[in-house]
């Protein structure tokens, strides 16, 4: 009994021993904590409210600038692709609300894409077809006139105090031909230029012509689709403003057409009543 009662008794000064060293260990950390907000205050009052807002401001917009710029590289990388999507965007800002008219009028939606995007062909290539033509027909007067301004500024130098002959006028010409065909290997170069940048807007058309189907065929489920990349917190605000975004671009895109018809029937007009 003796022995148990001498052990209980040295449990509970163990016991008593641990708990005095946590109860020193708690006022230490009160002590450090205590020291580390008086440091943290000292710092604090130390700089001025004004410069703390601004650091505060400054590696925020920092951040933002940031993702700006990682954004507009993307968007260099992939102009391929981001230029004709965002030209179908603004296509399909156009042809919805036809598509949406002959769709309340009993037309199937798929009728209603095919219309939209055939008129709009159409309607475009026969604006290509007329200012082809009236360039062609004015061509032969244009090779006219510039005969006769060529034959007028010949004889401005043959009668200016330059005093320049035919012959010398013939040789300058001789040289700048020499000088072209010298280049030769510049100007193929440049031809093939052309040749990849007619390759590129196949390209483009095609992608913008794919993507404008896609948006006119089922344009709200993408946007579902996009809206689910967001956090669920944030897709409520991203889903209002891409309506709201949309109503707007909408509205943009009637209002260029309605100015650009205007415009179009005043020059015409302007153009009519002075015999052009």
């Amino acid at each position: 009994m003796d022995d148990r009662a001498t052990s209980a008794e040295v449990r509970a000064e163990a016991a008593d021993v641990r708990a005095e060293a946590a109860e020193a260990r708690a006022k230490a950390a009160e002590v450090r904590a205590k020291t580390a907000d008086d440091r943290a205050r000292t710092v604090r009052d130390a700089v001025p409210v004004g410069m703390e807002i601004a650091g505060q401001w400054s590696w925020r917009i920092l951040a933002i600038v940031g993702v700006l710029m990682v954004l507009g590289l993307l968007v260099i990388t992939l102009k391929e692709i981001v230029i004709p999507l965002l030209v179908a965007i603004l296509i399909s800002a156009l042809l919805v609300p036809i598509v949406q008219f002959l769709e309340h009028h009993g037309w199937p939606k798929w009728a209603g894409v095919v219309v939209a995007l055939v008129g709009t062909i159409v309607i475009v290539g026969g604006l290509v077809v007329l200012v082809e033509s009236q360039v062609r027909s004015g061509l032969p007067g244009l090779e006219k006139q510039f005969q006769t301004g060529f034959d007028n500024f010949r004889e401005l130098l043959r009668t200016s105090p330059l005093k320049l002959s035919d012959s010398d006028v013939t040789r300058y010409v001789g040289d700048a031909t020499a000088a072209i065909q010298k280049d030769s290997a510049a100007i193929f170069s440049g031809a093939l230029s052309i040749g990849s940048t007619a390759t590129h807007l196949l390209t483009g058309f095609l992608l913008v012509l794919f993507s404008t189907i896609f948006l006119l065929i089922d344009g709200a489920g993408v946007w579902s689709w996009v809206v689910r990349l967001f956090p669920k917190r944030a897709r409520v605000a991203v889903d209002g403003a891409g309506h709201a975004g949309w109503h707007t671009l909408t509205t943009f895109v009637r209002v260029q057409i309605f100015v650009a018809a205007v415009d179009a029937l005043g020059v015409g007009l302007f153009a009519f009543f002075l015999g052009l």
